[in-house]
């Protein structure tokens, strides 16, 4: 799936975290939460919602990215006929 920067996606499966990451604070994407790609990296997203430390990899410093087969693009129709039922319909007095 190809993906843009600056689209809104939603995380749809959790993502495997390294203990060493995540006792540097680094945070990761939540199942259901909806993020704005940001940038990529190697083909890995990275958010506008998620900014983490860089840390010494192999290949030097880095900001962790997130594989893309765990996100799907935000379907802006499915959306709004959801606000639409959630919303308080006006009632005529």
């Amino acid at each position: 799936m190809a993906f843009k920067i600056g689209q809104k996606v939603v995380c749809v499966e959790k993502l495997e975290f390294y203990q060493l990451e995540f006792d540097l604070g680094v945070r990761y994407p939540v199942v259901g939460e909806i993020y704005t790609i940001r940038n990529f990296y190697k083909g890995y997203l990275r958010f506008v919602e998620i900014v983490n430390p860089k840390i010494n990899y192999i290949e030097g410093f880095n900001e962790v990215a997130f594989i893309p087969d765990k996100f799907r693009p935000l379907d802006y129709e499915f959306v709004e006929e959801v606000i639409k039922q959630v919303k308080p319909q006006k009632q005529k007095v």
